[in-house]
């Protein structure tokens, strides 16, 4: 007997995958980041929840458009619970 179709649902997390990192900035970095918070707000009209979205912002744009590293990537084997 054929299943009914599941209902389409939005995409919605349901897991927090997130580890927990101390993380020391140089101070010129850190103000880097403070002001690439400001100029999101004032590009955007939205505020950053926390400086640790804006990093993690800031790290994810920067891998995901990693060429070199996005090519490595492909040619590694692929890992027990690594996220592709």
């Amino acid at each position: 007997m054929p299943r009914a179709p599941k209902a389409k649902l939005p995409p919605i997390a349901v897991e927090d995958k997130s580890e927990k990192l101390a993380l020391a900035l140089p101070s010129g970095l850190h103000t880097q980041l403070e002001q690439f918070s400001e100029f999101f707000v004032a590009e955007t009209g939205q505020k950053p929840t926390s400086m640790n979205a804006v990093i993690v912002g800031v790290i994810s744009e920067y891998m995901d458009s990693h060429r070199d590293f996005q090519k490595w990537r492909k040619t590694q084997a692929p890992r027990a619970g690594s996220e592709a």
